[in-house]
């Protein structure tokens, strides 16, 4: 395993080209270290934060077309592990919204996100998403 903080596995640890472009790391959310990694698997975003070191709960994020051309973006927010409360989706909802407005984000790529944090604030989330750009690998 890569003793770095922060390892970037498009090298793998031995130098050798990864497959999947993957980086991983720790953060502080909330005062308190939490583990990160970000994946993408060509069709999909993986994004796992947890201060347990395990997903938690698990949540699809996918951005939802329309046949009209409105202002208002839509998201389809779905659980697929864990808790469904609205404090997750209000979470899954505001990553999704950081991530789809970046200029050169995949718009057709759906997120998978993996949330285990000790506490699901606005100010946690604001934490996450302005360190969540040093993680990117979309």
């Amino acid at each position: 395993p890569c003793e770095d903080k922060m390892a970037t596995t498009d090298k793998n640890c031995d130098g050798t080209d990864g497959l999947i472009p993957t980086k991983q790391g720790s953060i502080q959310l909330g005062g308190q270290d939490a583990s990160i990694v970000c994946s993408h698997f060509g069709n999909k975003i993986l994004i796992a934060v947890s201060h347990y070191n395990k997903f938690g709960t698990i949540i699809h994020i996918s951005k939802d077309t329309s046949l009209q051309q409105r202002e208002v973006e839509t998201y389809s927010i779905r659980t697929l592990l864990g808790k469904d409360d609205e404090v997750h989706n209000v979470f899954a909802r505001g990553l999704a919204q950081h991530i789809y407005k970046l200029p050169d984000s995949p718009k057709n790529t759906t997120i998978l996100l993996a949330l285990s944090l000790k506490e699901l604030t606005p100010n946690v989330l604001k934490e996450f998403l302005k360190k969540l750009d040093f993680y990117r690998v979309w």
